[in-house]
This record gives C-alpha cells, structure tokens and sequence, in this order.
C-alpha cells in the first residue's frame, strides 16, 4: 500500500476577551508600598468615578495620577469597603469601570484604561413574573463583582451601561419573590449582552429561601432528573465545533452511542429522545441525521442564538408527549433591540457569518447567520483518497412586539447536508458499494405569547417541518445501482399551552396539540441472488400515508406546606394510524428536608 501523505493543518480564529483584573503589578504584598496595605473604610454612593478619587485622595493621601479624558470620569459607582487594604480597595474601583492601577515607582501611581480602543461593553435584559409573563417594575438588578446595578422600569427592562470587559455574576431580586443569580456573563468590548430574568414568586413568605450558585441549575417545575443550562455553559463547554448535543454527554443519564452524536438517555433507544425550539416539536436538530434517528454528525443549532436549554431525562411534565428518554427544550434568545450587530466566526465545522438589529425602533428584533462547511477543502490539500461532506444552514429569528399584551415570534432553521463516498474510495478500503447520502430540511414556526390576564398567559404556535433524505448506491465492482431511497416528510403542527394561576400556592397548566404527518417512499431496490442461491427479482416501493397526532393534557402545581411541592397531570395521546388512545396520568413531588436537600 502507497504511503499516505500526512498534512496536519491548524488555524485558529478567534476573539479573545479577557476579564479585567485591575491590580497592581504581579509583585507579592512585600513588594507593594506600604501606603496600599493600609487599611481604610470607604463607603460612596451614586459617586462619579471622578469624584471617587479625589475622595480617596482626602482621607488616603495617595496622589494618584490620570489622564481625565482617557477614563470613564462620569460614569456612576458605589463603594462600601469597611477596614479593607487601599490596594483591594482600588482593585474594586477599577473593576467597576474598567481601567487598572499601575505603580510605576514607589510614589508613582497611575489609572490607565485598559488596552484597546473600546474597553466598555453594556449589559441589558427584562425582568418578569414567571406566572403571568409580565414585567416586574422596579425589580433590582447587582453585578456582584463590580458593585453596580440598576432598577427595572415600568415595562421591566434595565440597562446598565460603561461595564468592564469580563465575567460576571447578575443578582436579580424583587420583594417577595425568589433572589434568582445568574454566573458567568461575559460582558465584550462595545457589545451589549443581554440577560433575562423570570422571577418566581415565593408560595408562602414564612419560608427561608436559600439561594446556591449551581453549574446546573434544576428545574423548580420539573423536580425529577431536570437541569437547565445557559448559553455560557454550553459555550465553554468542551465540545467539538460548538455542538449543542455533544455537550449534552456531560449530563447525568446520558450517554453517546457511537461517534455521532446520538443520545442514550437512561439507558434507552437513541430514537426515544425528542427536541422542542421555542416551543416547537422538531424530530432532529443535527445535520446528517438519518432518517428515524435523533442523532447525527453535528447539530444545526447556532449556539450564540441559544438563551437557555432546559434538558429532562425522566418524569416528563405532561406538556411533553411522544418520547420516553429524554426531552430537549432550546430557548433561543432575542436580537439587538438598539443596534446592529455583526460577527464571523471559524472552526472545525466550517464559517458562520451572522448579523442582529432591531425592528420599527426596538419594538424588535431579528437576527440571522449562515454556515457552511465541511471537509472537502482540507481533503483537496492533502490529497487523500476520504469521504468528502458539505453541510450548510440558514437560521433566522424574528420578534416583534405587537403590543404590551400580544407578542409574535418567528424561527426558520433550513439545512442542506451531502455525503460521498467516491468509487475509487470503495475500491482502496476493498468495500463493496460506493455512492451519496443527502438530506434537506427546512423548520418554519410562528409563535404568539397573549397576556390575557394579571395572572395567566397563553402561547400558541403553528408549524411546518420540511425533511428530504436520497440514498442512492452502487456495487464497486459493476458500477451497477444497488439502492435508490428516497423519502419525503412533511409535518404540519399546531400547539396550544395556557398557564393561570390562582395564586403564589396554586397553579395549573393546561393545553392540545395536533400533528398532520405526511411520509412518501419512493424506493427501489436492485434484484440479486442471496446467500441461499435464490433469485430475487427488482423491487420497487412507493407509498405515500398520512397520519394524525393529537394530544391534551394538563398539569396542578399545589404548594400546601412551605415544604412540600406537588404536580399531578395527566396527557391522552390519540394516533389514527392505529386508532390507539393513551391515557397517561403524571405525578410529582419535592420534600425540603433541609436546607440543602431535597427528596423528589
């Protein structure tokens, strides 16, 4: 056999942002002047940057030098330091307005802005009741590491502008409701990141709320075997080329069947795990995903567009049907609502291009990226005789506020896969067929959320799901078709979900769902003479079913004790294929033990 040339090929692309640690320079306490291991109280509010070191100045007496047009002078701090040293009490002050302190002789001290022209991103989001979907005026939101923070306004939105480039941590906080905190916002350099907030009402206001800082997050709602992930978690997850469900492994109950990226949930069949994108049911979100699978090469799914993902790998809520593993529910975020955006980015998978803006002067928003990728260009280069794929995909999200009560969301996802396996391929590795494997699909989905009550909303969606597979394969040694498989599916879905509630103690969840399923074959298989000696003659297969899916259920979430939470439900599922009607009643439990257990 030929030597195979070798060519490792490496490039990287990337935008680092780097969180902002304003100190002094890497010198241990020993070496630092003694004025900055003083111990001070300084304790400022609603004060300029500015006026902040002139006051340090007055009762430290360290001169600290700056160029006042270089530094965010203006911008707004708050400081409550009690006996702490001077040099930790500048670190915080630089934090908050991203700039660093630099000793460049014993009585030399300077702030600079950090490096770069632009070195502020701005933080923005809403915050809501998670009952009704309406916002929380006046609701508080703290960056905890910088001390800073702003007040929900009459619509819920906040906005906290002049952020230093890094990571932080958001505390979200309203009276009588439960403090929620949010790790890891990356704040970039002249971008805004938006972060939204529900916020749960507290059932009864005797009891002690504990809030923990998990890298998982469990589900109030689903108590059992539910965690919720958040786009930084996934972003920095250890996975190839940003894919969703790879990450996914790292997750108890859940494993990887083979070098794909099908999921064992559970230990169950791969093909038992159903997705939902805004609330739409979607049966693969993975380019290459073969026909009757969950899985495939990589997911379509744009990870910067994902806001969160909640993940249940047993006791479903009833509002979940079809499926007995697992279930994944992807919330994709909003666009820019105050400026365009616009981002590139390269990996292993191919080039993203994507762009955000706002719609009819921020009543909303719309955004959009495109990949294409694939392994035939590295293939070229080096000459190897391998199995070149391309995939490609459009992705769109659309909001817009209609009013304060009725809001419309668009999503459409399109992906268009090809693989090859050439002839002279077959031929080197001795295998017996060659040919081509493609798949198109399209995900269309047009939601509308309706605040009709102080106490109860509604989302209504409609759906269309495009999917196209063609396997065509021929024998090596013949150059003979062997298979020609085509398959065609159309689904056509409506999905009605209400949620009212009563009050902090009770709540109830009800809705239906409908499902209009069209699947054509249209196949052919070639004749031979089996292992037996037998003839068999050409076969060609056409058939073109439809089918019809419905299903209601409805959930009770009764909180009698500060430390019981109960949800019974029950989901019926009818199936006109075989007229069967499933009745299956749900139940679930969380018993506070203590403060930091819980039996569900």
């Amino acid at each position: 056999m030929r030597p195979k040339r070798v060519l490792i090929l490496i490039t990287v692309f990337a935008l680092l942002f780097f969180r902002s640690y304003c100190s002094a320079q890497d010198n241990s306490d020993t070496d630092l002047p003694g004025i900055l291991l003083k111990k001070f109280t300084i304790t400022l509010s609603n004060t300029t940057f500015g006026q902040a070191l002139d006051h340090i100045y007055e009762k430290t007496g360290l001169q600290l030098n700056y160029n006042i047009d270089r530094i965010p002078a203006d911008k707004f701090i708050d400081l409550d330091m009690k006996e702490a040293r001077l040099i930790d009490i500048l670190d915080n002050l630089c934090l908050q307005t991203g700039t660093k302190f630099v000793i460049t002789s014993e009585d030399q001290f300077l702030i600079l802005p950090l490096e770069g022209e632009e070195r502020f991103g701005t933080v923005r989001g809403r915050i809501i009741d998670n009952d009704n979907q309406r916002p929380l005026p006046g609701a508080n939101v703290i960056i905890v590491e910088a001390q800073t923070g702003d007040a929900a306004d009459e619509n819920g939105y906040f906005n906290i502008d002049l952020v230093g480039v890094g990571s932080y941590t958001l505390k979200f906080s309203y009276m009588g409701y439960e403090t929620v905190i949010i790790p890891d916002v990356i704040v970039k350099s002249g971008r805004i990141t938006y972060v939204n907030s529900v916020l749960e009402r507290i059932p009864l206001l005797s009891k002690e709320v504990l809030v923990t800082d998990n890298y998982f997050s469990n589900l109030e709602t689903e108590p059992t075997s539910s965690f919720s992930l958040s786009y930084e978690e996934i972003r920095r997850a250890a996975t190839i080329g940003g894919d969703l469900v790879r990450v996914l492994n790292g997750l108890p109950g859940i494993s990887s069947e083979n070098e794909g990226n099908h999921i064992v949930s559970r230990g169950g069949s791969t093909v038992e795990n159903s997705f939902y994108i805004d609330g739409i049911q979607v049966p693969n979100i993975n380019h290459f995903g073969f026909p009757g699978t969950t899985g495939g090469a990589v997911s379509l799914i744009n990870i910067d567009y994902i806001n969160k993902v909640n993940v249940y790998t047993g006791g479903f809520s009833t509002q979940y049907g079809d499926r007995l593993s697992s279930v994944l529910d992807i919330n994709l975020r909003e666009g820019n609502r105050q400026s365009v955006d616009t981002q590139i980015d390269l990996n292993f998978f191919g080039i993203t291009g994507q762009v955000e803006g706002p719609l009819n002067n921020g009543r909303g928003s719309v955004m959009a990226s495109a990949r294409y990728g694939g392994n035939q260009f590295v293939l070229k280069l080096v000459d190897e005789e391998e199995q070149p794929s391309t995939l490609m995909d459009i992705q769109v999200k659309l909001r817009y506020d209609l009013s304060s009560r009725h809001q419309l969301s668009l999503i459409n996802i399109f992906s268009d896969d090809d693989w090859l396996t050439p002839h002279a391929y077959s031929v080197s590795n001795y295998w017996n067929w060659y040919g081509s494997f493609k798949i198109r699909q399209n995900i269309l989905g047009v939601s509308w959320k309706y605040l009709w009550s102080d106490r109860g909303y509604s989302v209504t969606s409609l759906s269309h799901i495009y999917y196209r597979s063609k396997t065509n394969f021929f024998a090596t040694n013949t150059n003979e078709e062997r298979y020609d498989i085509s398959m065609t599916e159309n689904y056509l879905q409506f999905r009605n979900i209400n949620h009212y509630s009563f009050n902090p103690r009770n709540k109830i969840e009800a809705g239906i769902e409908a499902k209009l399923i069209n699947s054509a074959h249209d196949d052919f298989f070639a004749g031979g003479y089996d292992l037996y000696g037998n003839f068999k003659p050409d076969q060609y297969i056409y058939t073109d079913p439809n089918f019809v899916k419905t299903g209601a259920f409805v959930t009770y979430e009764w909180n009698p004790l500060a430390w019981l939470r109960l949800l019974p439900g029950i989901r019926a599922d009818y199936f006109d294929f075989n007229n069967n009607l499933v009745i299956s009643p749900r139940i679930a439990a969380a018993i506070e033990l203590g403060k930091t257990t819980t039996l569900t």
